[in-house]
């Protein structure tokens, strides 16, 4: 009974590592999310998810975003200097992200093939509150770290 429990365990653990995704997996699910998004009309898509998939594309474009491989899981996370950058407040150890922050760093989190605030962004995409008049009904809840304030390139 021992052995069943600890080689079933070892099977879960084994199957999300291999179904999690990789950074290659998040930006091509970024410019999915953000074609679909775009090539609707802007009077009906949301613009909370275009303005978030906006910011999300522009850190990536200017080389901010990184990506944590914790084994069962993947984190996309936001840096404060792009990867390009060799500075010396850019290279400086004493100057890194604090670990105690990180949680507001975290862009998103990829799980079991999946990426959990672009999936949650996604829902109601096509959904522009303003022209309903119970606007509450069809608000968009996930997790937004990102900086609303416009990202300077180095």
């Amino acid at each position: 009974m021992k052995t069943f429990f600890v080689c079933s365990g070892l099977a879960i653990v084994l199957t999300f590592i291999h179904k999690r995704p990789t950074f290659d997996d998040y930006c091509a699910q970024l410019v999915e999310s953000s074609v679909a998004v775009e090539s609707i009309g802007e009077s009906i898509r949301n613009p909370v998810t275009f303005d978030y998939l906006h910011r999300v594309k522009q850190l990536q474009c200017l080389g901010y975003l990184r990506y944590l491989n914790l084994g069962v899981i993947g984190i996309v996370w936001r840096h404060d200097s792009p990867d390009y950058l060799k500075t010396y407040s850019a290279i400086c150890p004493y100057l890194k992200p604090d670990w105690r922050f990180f949680h507001t760093r975290i862009v998103d989190v990829g799980l079991f093939g999946h990426w959990v605030d672009l999936e949650a962004c996604m829902k109601d995409y096509d959904i522009n509150p303003s022209e309903w008049d119970e606007a509450d009904n069809h608000q968009i809840r996930f997790r937004d770290n990102l900086p609303h304030n416009r990202i300077q390139q180095s």
